[in-house]
């Protein structure tokens, strides 16, 4: 076969490798900008191109059942921290106080209590992405609950430093 073209006259090509082939192609001329109109001119196009019609339906089928379907997923939740939420995440980066890790497991902390207060599926269609002006934003209070988990979850893997912000601070930062 040529590349991303169609085969050659006399390839014996497995059919797997055909519908690889027809799969690419389709992929070349969606980047290219030229998408056909509906699933009747793709199938016209692939046939002027040299694919066999047996390929393009097996090609077009594998496609079809490799898609996730939209109905059988959950709904993506996108949560937004507050501006004073996210002032506060920054600063204690800044100070390193929190690293990447510590960061991620206070973001999934709340995730978690998100999903446990308001469910992932309340409200939105399956397969349906809700939207951050669809749910509450995660304010600072919420926030500092979590940071001071993490830090006390976390407080021997700390440097000196750290352990003594948390001693003489702990109250103003974290009430």
């Amino acid at each position: 076969m040529t590349t991303l073209g169609a085969p050659k006259i006399g390839c014996e090509d497995s059919m797997a490798d055909e519908q690889s082939e027809i799969l690419a192609w389709i992929g070349a001329e969606t980047l290219a900008g030229r998408v056909p109109a509906g699933q009747a001119e793709l199938r016209a196009r692939l046939a002027a191109a040299g694919f066999a019609e047996a390929a393009i339906d097996a090609a077009l089928a594998a496609a079809a059942t490799a898609a996730p379907d939209p109905q059988a997923t959950e709904p993506l939740s996108v949560l937004q921290l507050s501006d004073a939420a996210t002032h506060f995440l920054n600063t204690l980066r800044d100070l390193g106080y929190l690293d990447d890790l510590m960061e991620d497991d206070v973001l999934d902390a709340v995730m978690e209590e998100f999903e446990a207060r308001h469910g992932t599926t309340r409200g939105v269609a399956p397969g349906a992405v809700r939207l951050p002006s669809d749910l509450p934003n995660v304010e600072l209070d919420d926030l500092r609950r979590h940071v001071a988990t993490v830090l006390f979850d976390r407080q021997y893997e700390l440097t000196a430093e750290t352990v003594r912000f948390l001693e003489q601070e702990w109250r103003v930062a974290f009430h």
